[in-house]
């Protein structure tokens, strides 16, 4: 075994899923069956009640209605939701697409899988077995809401999988629908990402970083998870650090122009996209500067370990669309991993969005192949501190000058994480690469 040191990466050695609405879609089945039985009881909320119920154990929803709602009879109303649950529940719910690929691929890192519902055993087993699928073939370990004490948010659910599975925290990704289960893994040292079901990520989760999904697909394309970031040194940026993190606007950008002869060259002759190859080459220069990989969290100062690059792909009828891949120094491997990226981008099926994961650990990447720009003014939300410490990198249309391939980089960053210096050191390391570009290796 290779304890996650393939696609997946960054030495995970588990896996922790939720169950409903995470592994089944059944989330739905229990909105649908909750307000059906409400009028019955007397009892009125929105969805956004029944979200902050998502993820509890069955004790702390009767608990929480009890308090809410006196004049009802909880538990016979709860036991009235369950029995109807239960009878739309008989004839299977299917496993979301991609739920098996994704577990088989986890399963071939050598990973570990572990199950941690709020259910109780009788109804997951019944879930599980109404589709064919054996949890104890699944998973590892499992653990079930009746067997902790503290529902979620707090963690002692997924403390209990992982003491089952014989890992700690800290090597464990969990998967969850809903935000008290994103809330408790977080909180319990865990490495949590959402995949979305009837609940939209909020603040909190774009504030934590925490990488947003919504299909198994999406999973499977990134290819790695995202580590949790550190704290960083604030005296290792000295007083700089303070004095720009007081002005209101604290944005600067520095463009400069580079010689991409060879690279434009080689990629003209064996008809590869310039675009994926320069895309590796700025991704592979931004890791390799320190202060690139800085961020501001909840008024923390940050450093993660990689940054992914997040580009802009604009499809056939000219609408924009965002996306990202994992960043990878095989170029070979990073190229397949964008040109299928794109592609699948330009799907009529796929839904355009602009909005990205709204993780932080990202580059935010732009091509203006019409325009040989001078300068380029890139647009900052200033409400949102920590998204404007994300660095910009823009680049224009290749021309020639005087026989030679010359091309305008802008890069816009924000003061307090760093200075000239860093972006003239990123600008060396990219012309670096490019100087020395030769091709493929295999030639």
């Amino acid at each position: 075994m290779n304890h996650g040191k393939g696609p997946f990466g960054n030495g995970f050695k588990g896996i922790i899923f939720d169950m409903d609405g995470v592994i089944f879609d059944s989330e739905s089945v229990w909105r649908d069956a909750t307000f059906e039985v409400n009028p019955q009881f007397g009892i009125e909320f929105d969805d956004a009640y029944r979200q902050s119920l998502c993820g509890m154990d069955e004790r702390s929803i009767r608990s929480r209605i009890s308090s809410d709602f006196p004049h009802a009879d909880v538990d016979e109303y709860r036991d009235a939701v369950i029995s109807e649950v239960n009878g739309r529940l008989l004839s299977g719910i299917p496993p979301r697409p991609g739920f098996l690929e994704f577990l088989e691929v986890c399963r071939a890192e050598g990973m570990r899988i572990g199950l941690a519902t709020s259910s109780d055993p009788g109804r997951a087993m019944t879930m599980f077995e109404a589709d064919g699928l054996d949890p104890d073939i699944l998973f590892d370990a499992t653990a079930f809401g009746t067997e902790v004490s503290e529902s979620k948010p707090d963690p002692e659910i997924f403390l209990l999988a992982s003491s089952r599975m014989g890992l700690d925290p800290e090597s464990c990704l969990v998967l969850e629908d809903s935000l008290n289960g994103l809330k408790g893994a977080f909180d319990g040292g865990f490495h949590p990402m959402m995949l979305v079901d009837l609940v939209e990520p909020d603040g909190w989760v774009a504030s934590k970083g925490i990488p947003v999904f919504h299909d198994f697909e999406g999973l499977l394309r990134l290819g790695r998870f995202v580590h949790r970031p550190k704290e960083y040194d604030v005296g290792k940026r000295g007083p700089s650090h303070s004095v720009f993190m007081g002005y209101s606007d604290p944005t600067f950008s520095i463009t400069a122009r580079l010689d991409v002869t060879d690279l434009y060259d080689r990629c003209k002759s064996e008809h590869r996209s310039f675009f994926i190859e320069f895309l590796h080459m700025v991704s592979v220069a931004s890791n390799g500067v320190e202060n690139f990989r800085l961020r501001l969290m909840d008024g923390k100062l940050v450093i993660f370990d990689v940054i992914d690059p997040s580009y802009v792909v604009i499809r056939d009828d000219d609408t924009i669309c965002t996306s990202s891949v994992t960043f990878t120094p095989d170029r070979d491997g990073f190229f397949e991993r964008v040109r299928a990226d794109v592609d699948a981008c330009k799907s009529p099926d796929h839904e355009p969005s602009f909005s990205g994961n709204r993780r932080l650990d990202l580059l935010y990447v732009s091509c203006l192949p019409w325009i040989d720009f001078v300068s380029v003014k890139n647009p900052y939300d200033l409400k949102s501190i920590d998204e404007c410490s994300i660095p910009r990198i823009t680049w224009g249309r290749v021309v020639d000058d005087g026989g030679r391939r010359r091309l305008t980089v802008d890069v816009s960053a924000h003061h307090a994480l760093m200075d000239g210096y860093h972006i003239a050191s990123f600008f060396n390391g990219l012309q670096d690469l490019l100087d020395g570009f030769i091709g493929d290796p295999s030639d």
